[in-house]
């Protein structure tokens, strides 16, 4: 870490030599050289083009800051300028918060602790990949169509529900801890879909949540080989996968889920 004078609410982590740093709200950045550290306000840049070397030594394993160099009013500033910006600056696009009437998947296709289970862990995993990945457009549309399956296997699960909320305000989510990480919660998945799918011998709403697990076990986790083989010959066989059916309310085309399967 980085201690900078009148500012120890700024965390900086991952500090590398001649590595640009991004810090957690992204109107500062930090380069550190054999001799020198370079502070610059992404925001206040953008403006004047302004930066401030401070010079650095290394004590008990730390990086100190012995003398600042116009360092502490371009960090002020900065501060007063990105408070002021609104969060969804950040954001590339609008989110559109998937319309769910009640929840499709109900105890005669799982349990409902097991429900509760994934959508919790679905949420968490969307917290975080719009967390590290940025809130793009392609972000949001796989955060809108993930948490509509979490919000169809408990309606009111508290993680989809907060994650989708701040979403929709405009509000980056925090980094979330959840029971697995993104390569074991992409295996747990593919193996959960291919019970339910049993051979193609399952109802119409277990084959419909296998078909959305598949893909969502694939898109966590692209070197998963199992789940991008499976989720590849679903779209051979049965086309995109219409996430209609969970996001879009049930009046409109594609949102009466009773009536439809998950092919297009």
């Amino acid at each position: 870490m980085i201690p900078i004078p009148s500012f120890r609410d700024i965390q900086v982590v991952n500090l590398s030599h001649n590595r640009e740093l991004q810090l957690p709200r992204r109107f500062l950045s930090v380069e550190a050289s054999d001799r020198h550290i370079l502070v610059r306000s992404s925001c206040f840049s953008r403006v004047l083009g302004l930066f401030a070397t401070c010079e650095k030594d290394r004590v008990d394993g730390l990086w100190g800051i012995q003398t600042v160099k116009q360092a502490s009013w371009i960090l002020l500033l900065s501060l007063v300028i990105g408070y002021g910006q609104s969060e969804d600056a950040a954001f590339a696009a609008r989110y559109e918060a998937p319309v769910v009437d009640r929840a499709l998947f109900g105890d005669d296709v799982m349990l409902a602790a097991e429900r509760r289970s994934y959508a919790t862990n679905l949420a968490t995993y969307v917290a975080n990949m719009v967390s590290s990945k940025g809130a793009s457009k392609d972000v949001l549309l796989s955060a809108r169509q993930i948490l509509a399956l979490a919000l169809h296997l408990e309606r009111r699960n508290k993680q989809a529900m907060v994650v989708n909320f701040q979403l929709r305000q405009g509000v980056m989510p925090k980094v979330k801890v959840g029971d697995y990480n993104p390569r074991t919660f992409s295996r747990l998945l593919m193996a959960r879909a291919k019970l339910l799918l049993k051979g193609g011998e399952g109802s119409k709403k277990e084959r419909l949540l296998g078909r959305y697990f598949i893909d969502v076990a694939a898109h966590i986790d692209p070197r998963n080989e199992d789940a991008v083989f499976e989720c590849e010959n679903q779209r051979i066989d049965f086309g995109n996968l219409n996430w209609g059916i969970l996001t879009a309310p049930s009046s409109e085309p594609g949102g009466t889920p009773e009536n439809q399967d998950a092919e297009n």
